[in-house]
């Protein structure tokens, strides 16, 4: 997906005869992983390790060996930090054969006193288009059916033991046994939300429930964990024994498929906005946002726990943002579904927008993989777009649409504003989407409640009674949505 180059290929008879004399061989299975993510745990997991691994049991038709090497890029391990970050621990004992480093082209041609190449006896490179960035037609990460295994890897290579499975039953002891954690996320301090989030939680203990707050840094004190345990052990330890995980969206959201079979996921969204502007400029802009569940589609690929998202509408149509009683609700919510064992994580733990969504896949193959083309970074789309009845020109819509979330708002704008966008997503793609919206209020709520945000701060009235509008810059004129 993001390109660059890679040492493996074809060698020239010239390379061959420079290289023959100093090939160092090696035995044994060997995993490549290629990984520019070694900063963040969570996408070097995700779009590194994991697709990687899943690569490699595909070659080897689901049987996965007892052992392997894992190979990194010597470029990609050599900013100065490295050693100190969570993926290098997590990495270490993974293979079961250790690490080595990969030296590429870029490292032979900086070091002219390297001479030595490598001859795996066996090596797996390549996890082809997998990975948590890259969008599949389901709107899940490829290789769903490892989760499970890849999360029993994990533990037992780092000798983490699972907390066993809960069951549904008692709600009493339920209540009284459940670990609810509230994880650090910087999108509270963002979006100003950790006021309502700290009231959530000072009402659900004074209602005797297990909860707590905890800053991943500090993660050892949640549960009286050994002090000799590393960051990486004591996060996978907490995260195993946690009943119920609260978090927003990003990094914080990545370690929920470490969870035991029957835990809740509590999804409290972000939010994406739009800034839509004439040019040339008259003074005049509209601001678009819509909720942004964004990892939601890794959610969706772990079968052993169940999801909940902060309902749409209401993630946009309060003042505070997040309102602690809704945070309490959903937690009471949660508590209740621990332990289910029989749901369908592919529609029940996606988002309401992923959902319709794939939905709209389902029925238009071939426009689907133009948008999944757009998501997947194999073309883009024009910043600017001109109105064909009036001439003018609106900018704005952004270029990043790699969530789904941002494709909503571009077609959500670009719909209400009556501007043709077929060159970026197809009008029969962004029509059919609406249609199956119906069957879900919760995306035409979402859809109404930032409409109506956005016409009520800048015209300071409110639109008229039952119809969802928007102001067209150009024409002046309102337009319904369709």
């Amino acid at each position: 997906k993001w390109g660059g180059s890679h040492s493996f290929g074809r060698l020239d008879k010239s390379q061959l005869q420079t290289i023959s004399k100093n090939v160092n061989y090696v035995t044994g299975e060997h995993l490549y992983v290629d990984q520019p993510w070694t900063h963040n745990i969570g996408h070097a997991l995700w779009d590194g390790l994991f697709s990687a691994w899943v690569g490699m049991l595909e070659n080897l038709r689901g049987n996965a060996p007892k052992n392997f090497r894992i190979v990194l890029n010597a470029y990609d391990i050599s900013h100065e930090n490295y050693k100190e970050s969570l993926f290098y621990e997590a990495i270490q004992p993974f293979g079961g054969d250790g690490v080595m480093a990969h030296l590429n082209r870029e490292s032979l041609e900086a070091d002219k006193t390297i001479a030595d190449w490598i001859c795996f006896e066996r090596i797996h490179i390549g996890a082809g288009a997998k990975g948590l960035r890259w969008y599949n037609e389901d709107f899940r990460v490829a290789g769903t059916e490892h989760m499970r295994a890849f999360r029993d890897r994990m533990l037992r290579m780092h000798d983490v033991k699972q907390s066993g499975v809960r069951q549904s039953g008692d709600i009493l002891r339920l209540y009284s046994e459940a670990t609810i954690s509230v994880f650090d996320n910087k999108r509270y301090r963002w979006e100003k939300t950790m006021a309502q989030i700290e009231h959530a939680i000072r009402t659900l203990k004074d209602d005797g429930l297990d909860i707590e707050y905890v800053k991943w840094e500090n993660i050892s004190r949640r549960y009286a964990l050994s002090s000799h345990l590393t960051p990486w052990k004591a996060q996978l330890a907490t995260v195993s024994q946690t009943s119920i995980y609260v978090t927003e969206p990003g990094t914080g959201m990545m370690m929920a498929p470490f969870l035991s079979d029957g835990a809740v996921v509590v999804n409290l969204l972000s939010r994406v906005s739009s800034q839509i502007h004439v040019v040339p400029d008259d003074g005049s802009s509209l601001r678009v946002e819509t909720p942004d569940p964004m990892e939601d589609n890794l959610l969706a690929s772990v079968n052993y726990i169940r999801v909940l998202h902060f309902p749409l509408q209401l993630r946009l149509h309060t003042e505070k943002i997040l309102e602690h009683s809704i945070i309490e609700g959903m937690i009471h919510r949660a508590l209740n579904m621990i332990g289910t064992q029989s749901f369908n994580s592919s529609t029940e733990n996606l988002s309401y927008i992923s959902l319709v969504l794939s939905r709209t896949c389902k029925r238009m193959a071939q426009e689907c993989k133009s948008v999944l083309d757009i998501m997947n970074g194999l073309r883009n789309c024009k910043n600017e777009i001109k109105h064909k009845e009036n001439n003018n020109t609106f900018t704005g819509f952004g270029e990043g649409l790699d969530w789904p979330a941002r494709i909503l708002l571009r077609m959500a704008t670009t719909s209400f504003v009556g501007l043709d966008d077929e060159s970026c997503i197809p009008t029969s793609f962004r029509n059919e989407f609406f249609s199956q919206s119906n069957s879900y209020p919760q995306v035409r709520e979402g859809l109404r409640f930032s409409l109506r945000g956005s016409f009520d701060k800048h015209h300071a009235r409110s639109p008229r009674a039952e119809e969802e509008v928007i102001v067209d810059r150009g024409k002046r004129d309102i337009t319904k949505l369709p």
